[in-house]
């Protein structure tokens, strides 16, 4: 990701000597911005995490495909220059792939995330659906992530579906300045309710008309995670533009994913 973006949350697991008593930190790879955490039933912002934060905490590393690597915090602090609301930790060893990183007295990935085929008719015609009903009356889909695990552990599958259509768009990092007619990128959530398939927009945007200059966004799935040790695995998404970006957490409810935590920086 860019070096000016984004938050939101995260958390760890037994092994790493965190006791239950220490609120959960969770930090936005490679940027080392303190996304927020969590403590006593409630959700911490930036700048409460990283006050909680102790020296030499250790973290989890997580990507959608798994555990990936440890690391430990130092120290956390506001940024000075830029974005001096979003505080940032010093960790060793030295990291630069993305990922979340999560310190927390539990299992913070209880059930594995799939990809699966991104081509599949049934999300091509559920993708063109939205899209038309946001005013896009001849969508080009391009499906970009197709992830399928059970959110809540009750053994019943839920799909997260993320579609992006710009220009010059090849993932995040090749964000346009500008959108076209017929531009999009957003995230949806699908999942059977009372049964029937009942699918949200947990982020996106969507470009019936053209835009100059507007910044418009890419948005994605970067993790899906257990932040507040409750067995129910939240999602974590990403957004950039080309001078920024942001990280927001959707807590999965009986009825729809609610936003509970959500940190930006940019220029």
């Amino acid at each position: 990701m860019k070096t000016l973006l984004l938050l939101s949350a995260v958390l760890l697991a037994p092994a790493l000597s965190v006791t239950a008593a220490e609120p959960a930190i969770f930090l936005e790879l490679p940027t080392l911005y303190v996304i927020g955490g969590h403590a006593e039933g409630k959700w911490l912002g930036t700048q409460k995490a990283g006050k909680a934060m102790k020296p030499n905490t250790p973290f989890r590393i997580f990507t959608l495909n798994g555990e990936s690597g440890k690391l430990t915090a130092k120290k956390a602090a506001a940024m000075e220059d830029v974005c001096m609301d979003v505080w940032s930790a010093e960790v060793e060893p030295e990291i630069e792939k993305d990922g979340i990183a999560i310190a927390a007295s539990w299992e913070p990935m209880p059930r594995p995330v799939k990809a699966s085929s991104n081509t599949l008719e049934v999300y091509i015609k559920a993708v063109s659906d939205i899209l038309v009903s946001q005013g896009i009356r001849k969508p080009t889909v391009k499906i970009t992530q197709h992830l399928r695990t059970d959110l809540d552990g009750d053994g019943n599958e839920e799909v997260l579906l993320s579609a992006t259509h710009y220009k010059t768009s090849e993932g995040l990092g090749d964000v346009p300045t500008s959108a076209s007619a017929g531009n999009y990128s957003f995230v949806a959530l699908r999942r059977v309710i009372d049964g029937k398939v009942h699918t949200q927009i947990l982020d996106g945007e969507f470009y019936e008309k053209s835009k100059e200059f507007n910044a418009p966004n890419l948005h994605q799935v970067s993790a899906i995670l257990d932040l507040d040790g409750d067995g129910k695995m939240e999602v974590i998404l990403s957004s950039e533009y080309y001078e920024g970006g942001a990280t927001t957490v959707w807590q999965f409810g009986a009825k729809e994913a609610t936003k509970v935590l959500e940190v930006a920086c940019g220029v």
